[in-house]
């Protein structure tokens, strides 16, 4: 990207260029192709020619139309030139392409590397980022030409509705060292035009949540008006029946369901403000298992819903049980009394690791959920394993579901490693530095930033936690379960 004058011209206005690659299938176009936009800094008639191809005018200018959508309007009216390397192509699919070239190409002083830029995806009204036709197609000449460090740009919508192949695709690329994004608004990939490629490190990471420069404030208030969303993916694989070291002998399964039933039953009190009202829906919840299938794994009169309003959640579960439980007697000793035990989930410890399959349901329920609840506080997933996933590569997954969004922020994704064995968990970390090898880190790729409420919980709790801690722990004891959960489903209730 440059900008100069015209040496052959010097009364025309001083230029800017970008150029990015995209996808053709089909006929004698196959193979890569690139949209490259000529901006000319400082006309504003709003003009885009497209010179070298008439077929394709129209749609071009529509396409920038739609992602100048919300910007200044110096750039909504600046005049470009499209140029296409070849124009023999049809659809619709160059335009997230176009649109990032349209908006590379303008800024002034943009800083950080440049590099080799793929894009495939449709731009709707608003700058949305929409699903192309023949993603798998377009993706094995993606998997062709491209090479490590390079960057492959994509709608997260054709991975949260696509099949496995397609996902193996994505995750060879991510090994041979290809950076991917998948986005559903242009505004995601802001970073692109601000300050060049970003490529992950470190300091940040592959599958780190993007929120493209856009205001993710994370402080929407939670009523009956605008609800949120919890949903807890559990991993029911047959290591889940281990037994944790502890004179009970219970199985991880076993302790973990007694703590998402009383997270639940702590919900309910949380909304509930006075008795005689019972409890207000603040909250949809869901609870999905994965192991020999993936589903949702609460029983009794809400076995197979997916996300329940949380006043029915306090209405039907599944059991009640009598338990015991020892508390002081005034005197300095213990004596047993009888408790109301709710149970809405009961454990389970069979097959595989299935964690893939998991966000991917996630994804599907959530992308509607997030459409309907446009300026609620957006949905917390908080996903506890303890094992790595069986099928594959889950960080294509896990960034499919970072993109959705409500007005107020991306999709909260925490994960929680839950361990038998001895050792100092890793609480809320920054980096990657401090963990043990690659499932950990993968993990961690996946988890979001604390929000600055649960950031600052945490660090009343006690926690050594800082701006860039996530909401990740590893190698955790039932204990820092427990408290993983209260600190991640903390909110303000109106």
């Amino acid at each position: 990207m440059h900008c100069a004058s015209n040496p052959s011209n010097p009364l025309r206005p001083a230029w800017r260029e970008a150029l990015i690659e995209f996808p053709v299938v089909g006929g004698r176009a196959s193979g890569m192709n690139h949209a490259r936009v000529m901006a000319y800094c400082e006309s504003q008639g709003r003009v885009v020619s497209v010179p070298s191809s008439r077929n394709h005018a129209e749609r071009a200018k529509v396409i920038i139309d739609d992602a100048r959508y919300g910007e200044h309007r110096p750039i909504v009216d600046m005049d470009v030139v499209v140029h296409f390397a070849r124009n023999d192509f049809d659809g619709l699919s160059f335009g997230l392409a176009l649109a990032l070239a349209d908006k590379r190409a303008p800024r002034y002083g943009v800083a950080g590397p440049t590099g080799r830029i793929v894009a495939t995806g449709t731009i709707e009204p608003l700058g949305k980022v929409a699903e192309v036709e023949g993603f798998n197609v377009k993706l094995a000449c993606v998997e062709r030409e491209l090479t490590p460090g390079d960057l492959f740009v994509y709608p997260a919508r054709n991975v949260s509705r696509t099949d496995a192949l397609v996902l193996e695709v994505l995750q060879r690329l991510q090994h041979r060292g290809i950076v991917l994004r998948a986005v559903e608004h242009i505004g995601q990939l802001s970073d692109l035009w601000n300050h060049g490629i970003v490529v992950p490190s470190s300091d940040a990471p592959e599958g780190a949540p993007h929120t493209g420069g856009l205001a993710m404030t994370y402080t929407a208030e939670i009523s009956r008006a605008t609800p949120s969303c919890l949903l807890f993916l559990i991993d029911q694989s047959g290591s889940m029946s281990d037994r944790v070291g502890e004179a009970s002998g219970r199985s991880k399964a076993d302790r973990l369901a007694d703590a998402i039933n009383r997270l639940l039953y702590e919900l309910i009190i949380r909304c509930t403000k006075n008795q005689a009202e019972g409890p207000r829906n603040y909250y949809d919840v869901g609870v999905i298992g994965y192991g020999n299938g993936v589903g949702s794994a609460l029983g009794g009169p809400l076995a197979g819903r997916d996300l329940v309003p949380i006043r029915e959640v306090a209405d039907h579960p599944a059991r009640v049980e009598s338990r015991q439980r020892k508390v002081e007697d005034g005197t300095g000793g213990l004596i047993e009394e009888t408790v109301k035990f709710a149970l809405w989930f009961d454990p389970v410890a069979s097959g595989g690791t299935p964690m893939g399959q998991a966000l991917r349901q996630a994804c599907a329920l959530l992308e509607p959920w997030v459409q309907a609840h446009a300026t609620s506080f957006p949905p917390i997933v908080i996903n506890i394993t303890d094992g790595e996933a069986t099928d594959g590569d889950p960080r294509p997954l896990a960034e499919a579901l970072h993109t959705l969004a409500t007005a107020d922020g991306n999709v909260l994704l925490f994960n929680l490693h839950l361990s038998a064995r001895p050792g100092a968990p890793v609480l809320y970390p920054e980096s990657e530095a401090s963990l043990p090898d690659e499932f950990a880190r993968q993990l961690f790729q996946m988890s979001s930033l604390l929000p600055p409420h649960i950031r600052e919980a945490a660090g009343s709790a006690g926690y050594a936690v800082g701006p860039q801690s996530r909401g990740f722990v590893f190698n955790a004891d039932i204990v820092e379960v427990i408290k993983f959960l209260d600190l991640g489903t903390r909110a303000e209730l109106r």
